[in-house]
Order: structure tokens, then C-alpha cells, then sequence
């Protein structure tokens, strides 16, 4: 993503039994993230995708300032409008990720799905 906003956000990291929970972009505040790539096996949510690229090798995606590893499968947009996101990433890299009411905690439970 080259650029972009996210509302509500709620990532969780299991620790081994505790969660650390973060959230930011509450209200009037979304977050806002520039050249944001994700690795995910888990997406759920309502999307409207413009300018969709699917199957395309990561390493060779253009649309933003960042690429993934060789080989591995990838999908690039010009734009993406995502409702009642629930996504599980293994690894996330951004160029800039601004965090407006930014609270962090460790939890039992992580974000709810």
C-alpha cells in the first residue's frame, strides 16, 4: 500500500499465553501508513479493490515503494476500500505508520475477530 488510512485499528502478538494488544486510529483519527506491505493467511472483511493485481510475483510489484521476497505470491491495487477488516499477519513493514490514540496492553484474549 503506498499510501493509506486505517480506522479503528487492533493488531495482537501472542507471547506465549499473553497477548500484547495495540490500538490507534479511534474516531476522527485514522491511522495512516505509507508503503505498507503485509504477509497474511488470513483476510476477512468487505472490499472494494480498484486497479486489482492478483498472482503477481512480489518482488516484482510497482504500484508502491516496496516489494516482497521473490517467488512469493502477491496481490497489488491502486486503491483498496476495506470494511470490518480482520486479518492475521506474520510480518508487516512500513515506510511511515502514524498511530493517532496509540494504547498499548497485554491482554488474555488479543483482538476479537
Amino acid at each position: 500500500m503506498k499510501d493509506g488510512t486505517l480506522t479503528n485499528l487492533c493488531q495482537s502478538v501472542d507471547l506465549g499465553g499473553i497477548q500484547l494488544v495495540l490500538t490507534a486510529g479511534g474516531g476522527s483519527r485514522p491511522v495512516g501508513v505509507s508503503n505498507l506491505a503485509i504477509d497474511s493467511d488470513d483476510i476477512k472483511g468487505n472490499a472494494t479493490f480498484d486497479g486489482i493485481e492478483i498472482g503477481r510475483d512480489a518482488s516484482t510489484f510497482d504500484k508502491a515503494d516496496v516489494q516482497g521476497p521473490r517467488g512469493v505470491y502477491g496481490q497489488q491495487a491502486d486503491k483498496v476500500v476495506i470494511t470490518d477488516l480482520y486479518q492475521h499477519n506474520y510480518a508487516a513493514t512500513a515506510a511511515v505508520f502514524k498511530l493517532p490514540n496509540l494504547h498499548m496492553r497485554f491482554d488474555g484474549d488479543g483482538c476479537p475477530r
